[in-house]
């Protein structure tokens, strides 16, 4: 994130600096509402994050782990394998999408 701030603040006017701040925090609103027990309002949250960043692989793990709590494991395993094409290393989703069986 402070590397997004360091280029918003550099160059201001580029629309993908102010996106991908945005999708952040979005993102971040969508954890902390997952955490309180309100999948479905985090998952539009996410959702609303992945339109204007869709090529974050937290993104893409955070829907799935929603998605598969709501009981959606084809979109949930969709989700994760996005996040590994897009971060083949990211431990998180590749533990995720075994455990989909």
């Amino acid at each position: 994130e402070s590397e997004l701030r360091v280029a918003h603040e550099t160059a201001p006017g580029i629309q993908e600096f102010t996106d991908r701040l945005r999708a952040h925090a979005l993102r971040q609103d969508g954890e902390r509402l997952f955490q309180a027990g309100f999948p479905e309002e985090a998952l539009e949250m996410l959702v609303e994050a992945l339109r204007l960043d869709g090529e974050d692989p937290l993104l893409h793990t955070d829907i799935g782990v929603d998605t598969n709590t709501l009981g959606d494991a084809g979109r949930a395993r969709s989700s994760f394998l996005r996040a590994l094409q897009l971060a083949p290393a990211r431990g998180e989703a590749r533990e995720n999408l075994a455990s989909l069986g």
